[in-house]
C-alpha cells in the first residue's frame, strides 16, 4: 500500500514537471513577465537595492597634517637605526631565513644575537610597562577585578547574584511558549 502510494506520488510530480516544462515551453515571449526592472537586472547592487530619493552630499575630507621634512627625516633615522624596533621588525625574519636556508656557523650566530636583543628589548618593555601598572590604578587589572581566590569568589557570587534578580524581574514581564507535539520525536528529546 505504502509502495503504491509512493510511486502515485512520484508518477503526479513527474507529470507536473512535464506539464510545467511543457507550458512554458510553449509560452511565447510576450506571454512571458516582463523581467527588465527585475533583482537580476541590477544584481551587482546586492542586497543594498534601496535607493535614497536626495543623494548624499559629499563629505569634506579631513585635513591630515603632513609631518614636517623635519620629522620625516627623524622617522627615516630611527627606522634605519640599527637595532631599533624598527630594524629589528624589517630584519629579523631575513636573518632568520638566511640561517635556514644556509645554516653557517656565521649564520645563526647573527641569528641568535639579534633575537636576543630583541627578546631583551622585550623584557624591558615588560619590567617598564610592571613598573607602570604597580602604581596607576586606571590602568592594574587586579584594581578592577581581584586576583586572590576569595575576591574572585565573591565577585562571582555578587555577579550570579545580580543576574538570578535580573531574570526575576524579566520574568514579571515577559513569558516563553513552547509549542510541543506529542508525537514528535523531536520534541520529547
Amino acid at each position: 500500500m505504502r509502495k503504491k502510494l509512493l510511486i502515485n506520488t512520484l508518477a503526479a510530480a513527474v507529470l507536473g514537471a512535464m506539464l510545467s516544462t511543457n507550458a512554458l515551453a510553449a509560452a511565447s515571449v510576450n506571454d512571458r513577465p516582463d523581467t527588465s526592472d527585475s533583482f537580476f537586472e541590477h544584481s551587482e547592487d546586492g542586497w543594498f537595492w534601496y535607493k535614497d530619493e536626495k543623494p548624499l552630499e559629499p563629505q569634506k575630507p579631513e585635513e591630515q597634517q603632513q609631518p614636517t621634512p623635519t620629522e620625516q627625516l627623524k622617522d627615516a633615522e630611527n627606522e634605519n637605526r640599527a637595532f631599533s624596533v624598527a630594524w629589528l621588525r624589517k630584519n629579523l625574519p631575513r636573518y632568520r631565513d638566511l640561517a635556514i636556508d644556509k645554516p653557517t656557523p656565521e649564520n645563526v650566530r647573527a641569528f641568535l644575537l639579534i633575537q636576543r636583543i630583541m627578546l631583551d628589548k622585550a623584557e624591558n618593555f615588560t619590567q617598564a610597562v610592571q613598573t607602570q601598572v604597580v602604581g596607576d590604578a586606571l590602568v592594574d587589572e587586579s584594581a578592577r577585578r581581584g586576583l586572590s581566590t576569595i575576591a574572585v569568589h565573591s565577585l562571582d557570587a555578587k555577579g550570579t547574584e545580580e543576574t538570578r534578580n535580573l531574570i526575576k524581574g524579566l520574568s514579571d514581564k515577559t513569558g516563553i511558549f513552547f509549542f510541543f507535539s506529542s508525537t514528535c520525536p523531536y520534541c520529547k528529546a
